[in-house]
This record gives C-alpha cells, sequence and structure tokens, in this order.
C-alpha cells in the first residue's frame, strides 16, 4: 500500500491528496475525515461527494469515469506534475 492516497469530489472533479501513514487516519473511513469539510473548488460537502481516484472520477466533460491505473510507473519523461489540496484530518 502507498502511504499517500488519491481521492476526488464527484460533484467537481477536483483531486485531493491524504498521508494515510498519519495516525489520525487510523481506523476512520475518509467520508469520516473529511466531516464538516468543504470542496474548495465547488464548495460541496466532502464527506457526501468524496470518493476514491481514479476508481471514480468527474470527468471534464461532467460524466462519471473511472481507470484501474495499474501497476507500471511511466519515465520521468511521460509523467506530470500537479499539485493537490491535502486532507489534514483533525
Amino acid at each position: 500500500m502507498y502511504a499517500k492516497a488519491l481521492f476526488t469530489c464527484l460533484e467537481c472533479g477536483e483531486v485531493f491528496v491524504a498521508d494515510l501513514e498519519n495516525p489520525a487516519f487510523a481506523g476512520r473511513e475518509i467520508a469520516e475525515v473529511v466531516k464538516g469539510l468543504r470542496c474548495p473548488s465547488c464548495n460541496a460537502d466532502l464527506s457526501e461527494s468524496i470518493s476514491s481516484y481514479p476508481q471514480k472520477f468527474r470527468a471534464p466533460d461532467g460524466a462519471l469515469g473511472s481507470f484501474d491505473p495499474g501497476t507500471i510507473i511511466p519515465p520521468d519523461n511521460e509523467s506530470l506534475v500537479r499539485e493537490f489540496f491535502e486532507i489534514v484530518p483533525s
């Protein structure tokens, strides 16, 4: 398992990162961790709109999609760097 996991807002498609090794995540579902938080992009209640990414996501055209990323990591020259909002448990 990776120490970091990606999640998405199913209302707008914003992507978030979470450090699952943070002890505050221990034994908690993501919906519980984000309870009371709102998506910074669309203001949706994250406890109702969050999902694991890329297993389920909102595409730019508004459709719901899914993707199995597999296990092969592409070389650096084929990779993109993107910044995400971080989910920090309280």
